[in-house]
């Protein structure tokens, strides 16, 4: 008699494509932000931290299903084209604007960010893409409109909360993707890539890496006074962490592009993350 038991392993198994997209679904007219409480936010970065530190292979420990659950998540087995992985989304029926969350053990270590996926539009099927595509440890995405909650910005998120977490407990450089207007740039401009700072070092390597045919790709504070991301809460984080942030602002044509293959991304993140 054939065991059923793989079956029902296989079915517990969640792709991350549908978990990010149910993610994204709430009412936007009659949503309102409320910022969380300190325990609330200290219940993330204990549930994020300790993710971090237990992130193996296999499905999750049941002892850390109860922890997210105490600080308002669902924290399941899932699967992306990069295998397998633990996805952390909000409780069912439950929508405060906390985020949407994956993590893969012995993957890459970064942590890919796309925190306006509903307002730049494309940057979150990116992201997944990306987070794929390089086998990153780690995926962090909002999951209301930045007009109810910019979390680039808030001083009061769990998704804010979540990431000093992660830079604490591993110190995971972050990559945030984002995307202009098209009319915010020079036509020929595909791409805007910063450290948050002045003196930008990895950002230049990231500039000569990502290759766009056609367009350019400038680098932020030498070619452009714009999109330098120095106001982000995230990063100003992890440069007080003494962690590599990179922001990567494009054009709506090149998102696009990358939509249709997220290769030259991710062959420039590779290039300028993996270590000699």
């Amino acid at each position: 008699m054939t065991s059923i038991l793989p079956l029902i392993m296989a079915a517990a198994v969640v792709p991350l494509q549908g978990a990010f997209r149910s993610a994204r679904e709430y009412d936007r007219p009659s949503f309102r932000y409320r910022p969380p409480e300190a325990a609330q936010l200290e219940r993330a970065r204990q549930l994020f931290a300790a993710l971090a530190r237990a992130l193996a292979p296999g499905p999750p420990p049941a002892e850390l299903v109860t922890k997210a659950k105490a600080a308002g998540f669902e924290l399941l087995a899932g699967q992306d084209a990069g295998g397998e992985i633990w996805i952390v989304r909000e409780l069912e029926g439950h929508r405060a604007g906390a985020g949407f969350y994956a993590l893969r053990a012995k993957g890459l270590p970064v942590c890919i960010q796309a925190p306006h996926t509903f307002f730049d539009e494309g940057t979150g099927d990116l992201a997944l893409a990306t987070f794929a595509a390089l086998h990153a440890s780690c995926l962090c995405t909002n999951t209301v409109h930045r007009r109810a909650l910019d979390v680039a910005h808030a001083e009061q998120s769990v998704f804010l909360a979540a990431t000093e977490a992660l830079l604490e407990a591993c110190k995971w450089p972050l990559v945030q993707l984002h995307g202009f207007a098209a009319d915010s740039q020079p036509a020929d401009v595909a791409a805007v890539v910063s450290e948050g700072t002045q003196k930008p070092n990895v950002g230049v390597r990231l500039q000569k890496a990502l290759r766009v045919e056609p367009g350019r790709v400038l680098l932020y504070p030498r070619d452009t006074k714009e999109l330098g991301g120095t106001t982000n809460v995230e990063g100003s984080r992890a440069r007080a962490a003494g962690v590599l942030f990179l922001h990567i602002e494009m054009s709506p044509t090149f998102r696009e592009k990358l939509l249709d293959t997220s290769a030259p991304l991710v062959a420039a993140l590779r290039e300028v993350l993996t270590p000699p």
